[in-house]
């Protein structure tokens, strides 16, 4: 009961301060990451892989 209390009162706040809870939600960004990670092509430098990708 204490989490339902605390969710009544607190994730209505976060919304309006914060915009949708999906946009922010673990399986969202989980997602996200998974995609950039597939798209990796690099196996010498990755990271820096990575990095074009997010600058893009």
């Amino acid at each position: 009961m204490c989490l339902c209390i605390f969710q009544l009162i607190h994730v209505p706040t976060h919304i309006k301060w914060n915009g949708s809870i999906r946009l922010g939600s673990q399986a969202t960004v989980a997602r996200s990451i998974g995609e950039m990670g597939h798209k990796i092509r690099s196996k010498k430098a990755p990271f820096a892989n990575l990095a074009n990708i997010i600058f893009e």
